[in-house]
């Protein structure tokens, strides 16, 4: 059982005939299909719309989970490109392969943040002693559920709560991962500098870890070398955000998109910065080749023959790459600047 607290004034939670409700201000918060829910019941975020996530919760709950990822995959991503990505997403073991780099064990209790549909929680069940999957959207942690039910998974516990107010007494985990979230949490926000929301949640991390303990992060480089080349950018829609100045790429966005561009990434000195401010003294950043969802090679950013061996392999083994970014990963090979450009991070950071 995962001990929880008040995500407002960290008080001790005792379960009611509604849910839980803390002892030191009162407050209830409820669960939700048995899953302690932390936030407001409309949030919704994801990759397809509410109607269809509920419909896949059903077809999941009735055919099983793997049945209803295939036929999401195959009814609404046609583009053989979007469908292996999708079925990568939900079920590739692979997406958690940089655990070799730390030393897991069963008397580890894990925090999977933005946990989406349960591929990185349900891997890293096998080897910790606890997992717990912590994601904003209450269709997410569902799947989950569903999905450890349907494979006789028994230490996964589903959280619906946010990173910005986690619902956990402090130094409570031995590790903390963070995969593709980090860049969304200004959006959690109407108001307030991104920059300074993100800080939060590292902070809140930082909190709630273990002296010790490790937290995993993966993140694209606002400097990464496809953006120059005009790639768009996953979060904003958008081309050459990442690499405008803030205020230009707002205003360009709410031009364009009628929205504030709030999802911010980072260069790898920025990025740095933010870890040491959050507390973390101690980060090693790798670079996931080709990218942090699905790589082939997890290599320290500081080896630099390691890295240029396994990029030179990256564009030996896809000869068909676009001549753009095979030139422009040989100049960044001559100038010695590789590092600072590739398109993701990887970072493991420990709490001193």
């Amino acid at each position: 059982m995962v001990e929880l607290r008040c995500p407002d004034c960290k008080g001790e939670l005792t379960r009611t005939g509604e849910g839980l409700q803390c002892q030191a201000c009162a407050v209830n918060w409820p669960e939700r299909g048995g899953i302690p829910s932390f936030v407001s019941n409309d949030f919704y975020w994801g990759f397809t719309s509410k109607k269809i996530m509920d419909g896949l919760l059903r077809d999941a709950t009735t055919n099983g989970w793997r049945k209803a990822v295939e036929q999401f995959t195959d009814v609404y991503h046609n583009d053989p490109a979007d469908r292996r990505f999708y079925q990568m997403y939900f079920s590739s073991e692979r997406r958690a392969d940089w655990h070799f780099l730390l030393d897991i064990t069963r008397q580890h209790v894990v925090l999977d943040v933005g946990s989406g549909f349960g591929a990185v929680s349900c891997e890293l069940s096998k080897i910790a002693g606890t997992v717990v999957a912590l994601d904003p959207t209450l269709e997410n942690v569902t799947f989950v559920d569903i999905r450890r039910g349907q494979e006789g998974i028994s230490n996964i516990c589903p959280v619906n709560a946010e990173v910005l107010r986690l619902p956990f007494p402090d130094s409570y985990f031995d590790l903390a991962v963070m995969i593709g979230v980090l860049e969304f949490v200004g959006n959690s926000r109407a108001h307030g500098c991104p920059v300074e929301l993100q800080l939060a949640a590292l902070k809140e991390l930082h909190r709630v870890l273990k002296r010790g303990g490790h937290l995993y992060l993966a993140i694209e480089n606002r400097l990464g070398y496809q953006y120059f080349l005009g790639r768009i950018d996953e979060h904003s829609g958008l081309r050459f955000t990442t690499i405008m100045p803030r205020s230009v790429a707002n205003l360009y966005s709410r031009m364009v998109r009628r929205v504030g561009y709030r999802s911010y990434t980072h260069s790898y000195w920025r990025l740095k910065q933010m870890l040491f401010r959050a507390g973390f003294k101690d980060a090693t950043f790798y670079s996931p080749i080709p990218e942090y969802r699905r790589f082939d090679y997890l290599v320290p950013l500081e080896n630099t023959d390691c890295l240029r061996y396994c990029f030179e392999d990256l564009l030996k083994s896809h000869p068909r790459m676009k001549p753009g970014v095979m030139l422009a990963g040989k100049l960044c090979r001559t100038l010695n600047i590789l590092k600072y450009l590739l398109p993701t991070f990887a970072v493991i950071c420990e709490k001193r």
